[in-house]
């Protein structure tokens, strides 16, 4: 069954947060998919340096905290920077404090369009308590967003048998860009319609 529709060009926006989500986008963004916008999103202007993305958003991880006035700008610019979309990718690591504190700040904004959540559980070498910490945001975020795509990356790093670092992690970037990707083609429709059957494209 077809969730919705909509009689115009529809339009998907893809939001990249901390490390992992700006490296996942900057993936994405060579497969130039009509329609497809990109916004980065991290903590401090430094760390979005790498990023590609045509948007780039700072947002402060004690503004959130606090939920002061710098944090409702923030709502405000997400708004705004999301108006137009039919359909939403947010991509992050889980586990850090951009899971812990962006993610779920991001994906409580109020919204008209449907909400996608792509993000990683830790590799077994990042220890338990990051473990912990992700398995906490992973169960906040169930509640915030329409759909979640998971990628447990110790099951990554068992079936490749890899201990090398920079290759795991760039394995589980490329995967989330993928997925995202392969979802974002799937729904742009030839007719310009939009059609988000969740269960045939999660499966």
């Amino acid at each position: 069954m077809c969730l919705c529709a909509y009689e115009h060009d529809s339009h998907i926006k893809v939001i990249g947060i901390g490390s992992l989500g700006i490296n996942a986008i900057n993936g994405m963004i060579p497969a130039n998919l009509e329609r497809v916008d990109f916004i980065a999103i991290d903590t401090t202007p430094e760390n979005l340096s790498a990023s590609k993305a045509s948007q780039q958003l700072v947002f402060e991880a004690e503004a959130i905290r606090a939920n002061n006035e710098l944090a409702e700008t923030y709502r405000q610019q997400l708004i705004t920077s999301t108006e137009e979309a039919d359909l939403i990718f947010i991509i992050c690591g889980l586990g850090g404090s951009c899971g812990a504190i962006l993610l779920p700040f991001i994906a409580s904004i109020p919204k008209t369009y449907l909400t996608i959540a792509a993000v990683t559980l830790p590799f077994l070498f990042e220890g338990r308590e990051r473990a912990k910490h992700a398995l906490t945001s992973l169960k906040k975020l169930t509640h915030l967003v329409d759909s979640t795509i998971t990628i447990p990356s110790y099951h990554m790093q068992n079936a490749s048998g890899d201990h090398d670092t920079d290759k795991l992690f760039s394995m589980a970037t490329s995967k989330l860009s993928r997925a995202v990707l392969s979802i974002a083609s799937s729904v742009i429709c030839k007719t310009d319609h939009i059609c988000l059957e969740f269960a045939y494209l999660l499966t």
